[in-house]
């Protein structure tokens, strides 16, 4: 009776292991690397404008497991770095998987106007060490 009890408690305490383990994880805590800047290409004003880094206060927001446009409303997406002066952002520490990145930020013209500008992609980490390089391209 004392033997069935033991091997009844350790088939339980191995089930509870199992279910403990998470093995659709996203997020920070991993070891591969999302960054780049954000840039606008595109006709601004009449003037084209190439790979013009965005730098005015701009947030890039993530989305956990997602594969496509999280939407507009930047309460549901999980984190978010803001981009350094030069438009550089980085998230370091990250899981596998699918991700989702929203930057919304302004440019400023020659006369410091400031002008909004959003855009997004979409993200696969396929290996824990992986770096990924990706340059936001944003628009109005």
């Amino acid at each position: 009776m004392k033997s069935l009890k033991l091997k009844t408690h350790f088939v339980i305490l191995l089930c509870l292991s199992f279910i403990g383990c998470k093995t659709d994880e996203f997020g920070k805590g991993g070891k591969a690397q999302i960054y780049g800047y954000v840039e606008f290409t595109g006709n601004f004003k009449g003037t084209y404008l190439s790979n013009v880094r965005i730098y005015s206060n701009t947030n890039v927001y993530m989305k956990y497991g997602a594969t496509s446009y999280a939407g507009s409303d930047v309460t549901q997406y999980d984190t978010l770095v803001t981009a350094d002066a030069n438009g550089n952002y980085d998230f370091g520490t990250m899981y596998e998987g699918d991700y989702y990145l929203l930057a919304v930020g302004n440019y400023l013209d020659a006369q410091n106007n400031s002008y909004p500008m959003t855009g997004g992609l979409e993200v696969k980490i396929t290996s824990k060490k992986q770096k990924c390089n990706y340059n936001i391209g944003v628009g109005q």
